[in-house]
């Protein structure tokens, strides 16, 4: 679970924390939703552990580390945000 998360003002402080619990409850499988940018929205379903597998490769690729810091400055909705989170 994240350590610290500072909400700004006019955040999705309520959608993000949601997602949280859901991720840290045990649930196995997430659909999530395209942006769009690149035509309309789609709905994806990804199991947990693809999830976790895909945030690992990107840890290493990235050589990130725990006191990183991120911004999300992404609609939570969709799946890049919460990659993003599952990633921090």
């Amino acid at each position: 679970m994240l350590k610290d998360i500072v909400f700004l003002p006019e955040s999705q402080e309520h959608e993000i924390r949601s997602f949280l619990t859901d991720y840290e409850k045990g649930l196995n499988t997430f659909i999530f939703q395209t942006s769009g940018s690149t035509g309309p929205p789609k709905h994806l379903s990804f199991s947990k552990n693809q999830l976790i597998v895909s945030a690992k490769n990107t840890i290493t690729f990235f050589k990130l580390h725990e006191r990183n810091t991120f911004y999300l400055c992404l609609n939570i909705n969709t799946v890049a945000a919460k990659m993003m989170l599952i990633r921090a």
